[in-house]
């Protein structure tokens, strides 16, 4: 991630498009490959191995949630960075992130709420992309966007209000059981079973 500068992200479909975003002055490349059929899958090895060759950006590729053969081939055709997408395919409640141990370039995670984030710090993830709420993922409606981004905020300022509370609680009235449970009810129920990455997410 050291890579990327401050900028814009070109998603690009040909080489020509590569060169174009590079002068254009992108400060990275997210692929999409032209060829695809009616369930999107990671791009062709040789197209992301071209791109990477032909332009002085890092490239990102996405690979489907879950799918870590996929990333694995991303990562030794030359993509900079792995993006598990909800673009690639229509989100399943029941799909987990890959564990990204084992794989040397970073992956980030396309997610839409506070969960979804805490469970892409758990699979060791990078960094994330805030998404919409639509099926149809390759419309990226910002008001989605932006209302769920506000409503992570809002669950994370929630957090931490909650732990600032049972910290106090626990130093001034230990033996307050009833409402140091209260609190972490609101904990467990923004964070689930991921309650001990609660420091990581309220930095």
């Amino acid at each position: 991630m050291s890579k990327f500068k401050k900028g814009i992200v070109f998603e690009v479909t040909t080489e020509i498009e590569a060169r174009i975003a590079q002068r254009a002055g992108a400060c990275g490349l997210i692929l999409n490959d032209p060829v695809s059929d009616s369930v999107k899958r990671m791009p062709d090895p040789q197209f992301v191995k071209t791109i990477a060759d032909c332009v002085a950006l890092p490239v990102i590729a996405r690979v489907r949630i879950g799918h870590k053969t996929e990333a694995q081939i991303m990562e030794v055709s030359g993509a900079n960075v792995i993006e598990e997408s909800t673009q690639l395919a229509v989100e399943d409640d029941n799909e987990v992130f890959i564990e990204k141990q084992g794989l040397a370039v970073p992956c980030i995670c396309w997610v839409k709420d506070l969960m979804g984030i805490v469970n892409a710090i758990h699979s060791g993830a990078a960094g994330v992309i805030i998404g919409n709420n639509s099926d149809k993922n390759s419309d990226d409606n910002a008001v989605d966007i932006v209302g769920n981004l506000e409503d992570i905020r809002d669950e994370r300022e929630e957090i931490r209000n909650a732990l600032t509370k049972k910290a106090a609680l626990n130093a001034s009235d230990p033996n307050n059981a009833e409402d140091i449970e209260k609190l972490d009810e609101v904990i467990t129920e923004k964070l689930g079973d991921f309650k001990h990455l609660k420091d990581e997410l309220i930095k």
